[in-house]
């Protein structure tokens, strides 16, 4: 048996969150949702979908493919984390450091511990500390693309560990989907990109995210090049009009404007998702 629940865009598209009974049981209440008002939102595709059950709130386009730019460092995260050799050392090169971008305060000679690389990669979302954990475990890329097939992303895929290249592309509900596992099974990973700042061996790294500062956030990843506009996924605990609160999630593909999309996007769901 399935509970079903519907509603209606302004774009006209309609959207059906589907979950079940056993799952609403286990949650001892139903979410509803009403019609969400998205005009504004500059984005090419987005998903907005309760972190707990699946749930999905509203959506555009959500299965179009999409260049992703730095979400691309959650999945190289996830990958480094999953190997193991975190207290592993490398010492960073020249070709490290002279990878598209100066985030990260990385320089030659310096050493790092895997474990380390991984705060100036979320934080400040380090291209520099790509290219230094991909060099370090050439095995890494190879793993991230296992994992989304593993996942059953069929649309998604990496060219690198950074997000730079066009060819990182995935779609908004697979997006939505794998973060939702990760946000659970990995929440170290989330709790780093909460952070304002770290202080690190060398030099310390503040978090550039535009979201981090906001009230309820639990962290995500955001990115921009050219080709993929601005991006993220971001969760954060939701006030509902019906008196709950719920961890909500949002991925967004394609924005000009990402902070005034979360906005809106944040506000509809707080206006039109209850708990009953």
């Amino acid at each position: 048996m399935f509970a079903v629940l519907t509603a209606t865009l302004a774009t006209g598209i309609f959207l059906v969150a589907i979950w079940t009974v056993d799952d609403a049981l286990q949650q001892q209440s139903a979410l509803l949702s009403t019609a969400f008002i998205d005009e504004g939102v500059t984005a090419t595709s987005y998903v907005v979908f309760d972190q707990e059950t699946g749930t999905v709130f509203a959506s555009l386009k959500p299965d179009t493919v999409l260049p992703i730019a730095s979400i691309t460092k959650l999945f190289t995260a996830a990958s480094l984390y999953e190997g193991g050799r975190l207290e592993a050392t490398t010492s960073i090169t020249w070709s490290d450091a002279n990878t598209y971008g100066d985030a990260g305060k990385l320089y030659p000679y310096t050493v790092y511990s895997i474990r380390e690389l991984s705060y100036p990669l979320l934080l400040e979302s380090s291209n520099d500390a790509a290219a230094a954990l991909l060099r370090t475990d050439p095995t890494l890329l190879e793993r991230m693309n296992q994992t989304a097939k593993n996942s059953g992303m069929t649309a998604t895929s990496f060219a690198d560990t950074s997000g730079l290249s066009k060819d990182n592309v995935s779609t908004a509900s697979e997006l939505a989907k794998f973060s939702s596992v990760l946000f659970k099974n990995n929440p170290h990973i989330f709790n780093i990109t909460q952070l304002s700042q770290f202080v690190g061996t060398h030099t310390g790294w503040r978090n550039n995210n535009p979201l981090v500062s906001k009230e309820g956030y639990k962290g995500g990843k955001h990115g921009y090049t050219i080709e993929a506009g601005k991006t993220t996924i971001a969760f954060f605990d939701e006030p509902l009009a019906s008196g709950q609160t719920r961890t909500v999630g949002y991925v967004l593909l394609g924005s000009t404007n990402l902070e005034a999309d979360i906005t809106t996007l944040r506000e509809q769901t707080k206006q039109k998702v209850r708990v009953e």
